[in-house]
Formats: structure tokens, C-alpha cells, sequence
């Protein structure tokens, strides 16, 4: 049962019990005859099924007003709440408040209100932190990232699907009209502010302002990726594949780099120093990566041409031989690419 909360003020200088509710003030206009009308009103169901109210409505509780003062917090239950099932989005609901005597008679109108809802998978994850009350908690979940997350995940109902669409939306929607890999920089990262990413440059950016320029690296993509989803409830986190004992290095297949519509190591390089994804649960081989930075070759022969665009979204990083390890490393350097296990939750600035 979810429930609400809200205060009412009385008007008159008595004190007085009356019974509030409130109802969905949705208008439903007579529609034609025929099929027509049919047709409208399957349209009408769609659409508030998509983007209308997922809360319901207050049921019908018993209030005492003081004389000419406010009440405290009255708690109301909701009926009628689609909430469970809506899957990712964010939507308006209305309320048209009536009052009547307690012994019952007519309902009347006295206020209408309007409440803007984000239905998400699961309670938001690390970095985010749901603790409202504390003054000291800035990692509260932003509806700014919200917005463009449910945008690019709406309608998703599970972990799976919700970090697909964002890595998708990453990769697709912002891949080339507004960022692209950084080659000319070496593939330098530019959207980490000391310890922390850079939130507010990237939204800039992603929503066609300077932020901190179109150039990005892996360690960016991964850690966009962990922060938009993370808000929807996923449980990821930015974690590096390397060899350590060569310096982090391991050859590369042909990858397709995010902005660009080349089939080739990135940049021209044959080798990377680290890679970076966003990673679920051990961060290990068996674990499942999301990478919003490059696609890889999708079938039989990773190693060569032709090419099949696969974007890394729930797959296995697998051991060597298999899995995403064999598809952006060569054949020959697969055993010196395999998990760091220092997986990074960045807190967002």
C-alpha cells in the first residue's frame, strides 16, 4: 500500500471535521459513433497508459480542521495505483481534491494539484544515496539524469533491459552528435573532477551544451553508463580489464569507437593500456559487462573481416576464447586481457 501525505489549511474561523479525497481529473469528451469512437478510445487508453497518472487516487479519510489554522500531515492511502507495473518513465499526476460533510451528501471541488513521478526498476544504487534527511548527502539521485535516463529506458521493467537502453542510448544518441572517442588526445579522459565524475559536464554536454568538449575515453563512457543507470536501480560499477604484469597492455580486433563509423583498433593503435565498462556484481569473468564506448565484431571470427555491429550490452566478459574478452582482443593477447577487480562507484559533482 503506498501511501501520502498533505496539509489543509481552513478558511473559516471554526474549527470543523469534514471527509477529503481526491479523484483523477482525467476528461473523457464523448466520443463519435462508430469506429471512430472505437479507435479513440483505444488511443486515449495508450496514452494514459504510457504517460498518465501511475500513483491512483487518495481514498476518502476524515479531517479536523482547526479554526483558521493548518493541520499537521493527514495520511492517505491510494487505490487504483499502477505504479508496480508501469515500468521506466517519468509521469504527470492530477488531483482534483473534494470535500464533503462527514455524514456523506455531495462531493465539491476545492484545490488541484499536479505531481511529476519517475517510476524506476529499483531503489537507485551507488553513487546515489537515499538518505533525504541528511544536510551532508549531495548524491542524492538528480531528475535531471532521471529525465534523460527514463528517456532512453522508457518502459523497461527489469535490470537487464533498463542498463541495455542506457548503454544504447549512450553509444547511439550521443556517440557523434555530441561525443565522439579521443584519439587526439591519446584517449585521454575528460569528465573526472578530482575523485569524482563530472555530472554536470556531461548533462551540458549531452544536452548540446560546451560541457567539457566532445572528446571521450572508456573510464568516461563506463562511468556514464554506472551513473544513468545506476538512478534506474541497476547495481553496476566501473571496473578495468588489463594485463598487469605488461603494463596493462593487450592487442586489439577491430572495434567500432563510439562516434565513428570505422571497423579498426581504435585510433589506428593496435593495443590498449586498460579498458574500462561498466560492470555487475564480482566484476569478474563470469559477470556480465555493459560498454556504451566501442562495438565489437558480432560473429564467428572477431579477429577478421567481414564485420557484424555488436554493441556490448549483457554479455559475459567470459574466459579466454569466449565472450567479450574475444571479441576486443586478438587471439593471440586474450590471456593478457582479464579482470582488475577495482571496481569504481564514482560520486558525481
Amino acid at each position: 500500500m503506498i501511501e501520502i501525505e498533505a496539509k489543509f489549511k481552513n478558511l473559516s474561523n471554526e474549527p470543523k471535521e469534514i471527509e477529503i479525497r481526491a479523484v483523477d481529473p482525467a476528461i473523457r469528451p464523448k466520443d463519435p459513433q462508430g469506429c471512430a469512437g472505437f479507435l479513440l478510445r483505444i488511443l486515449r487508453t495508450i496514452l494514459r497508459g504510457l504517460f498518465g497518472n501511475v500513483l491512483g487516487e487518495p481514498q476518502a479519510r476524515a479531517v479536523q480542521l482547526p479554526a483558521g489554522g493548518v493541520t499537521g500531515f493527514k495520511t492517505f492511502q491510494l487505490k487504483n495505483t499502477r505504479i508496480w507495473n508501469a515500468g521506466v518513465g517519468v509521469r504527470t499526476t492530477n488531483w482534483r481534491w473534494q470535500y464533503r460533510d462527514p455524514s456523506g451528501g455531495q462531493w465539491t471541488d476545492f484545490e488541484r494539484t499536479s505531481h511529476r513521478i519517475y517510476t524506476v526498476v529499483d531503489v537507485p544504487n551507488d553513487p546515489w544515496k537515499q538518505s533525504p534527511h541528511s544536510p551532508s548527502n549531495d548524491q542524492l539521485p538528480w531528475t535531471e539524469v532521471l529525465d534523460q535516463s527514463a528517456e532512453w529506458a522508457f518502459l523497461a521493467k527489469n535490470l537487464v533491459d533498463a542498463a541495455t537502453e542506457v548503454t544504447k542510448g549512450i553509444y547511439h544518441d550521443l556517440g557523434g552528435s555530441r561525443i565522439e572517442y579521443d584519439c587526439k588526445g591519446n584517449g585521454a579522459t575528460q569528465y573526472l573532477y578530482g575523485t569524482k565524475y563530472d555530472l554536470t559536464g556531461f548533462l551540458e554536454r549531452a544536452n548540446g551544451g560546451n560541457g567539457n568538449g566532445k572528446w571521450v575515453n572508456c573510464t568516461d563512457c563506463a562511468n556514464s553508463v554506472v551513473t544513468f543507470a545506476n538512478a534506474l536501480g541497476c547495481d553496476l560499477a566501473a571496473s578495468q580489464m588489463n594485463d598487469p604484469y605488461a603494463g596493462g597492455r593487450f592487442d586489439l580486433n577491430s572495434i567500432k569507437s563510439i562516434g565513428t563509423n570505422q571497423w579498426k583498433p581504435a585510433c589506428g593503435w593496435t593495443a590498449f593500456n586498460y579498458h574500462e565498462v561498466a560492470w555487475e556484481a564480482n566484476y569478474g569473468a563470469s559477470d556480465d559487462i555493459y560498454d556504451a564506448c566501442l562495438a565489437v565484431d558480432g560473429d564467428q571470427n572477431p579477429s577478421s573481416a567481414p564485420h557484424t555491429f555488436l554493441l556490448p550490452t549483457d554479455m559475459q566478459f567470459g574466459q579466454q576464447g569466449s565472450g567479450y574478452r574475444s571479441r576486443i582482443a586478438t587471439p593471440g593477447d586474450q590471456a593478457d586481457c582479464y579482470p582488475n577487480q577495482n571496481p569504481k562507484q564514482r560520486a558525481v559533482a
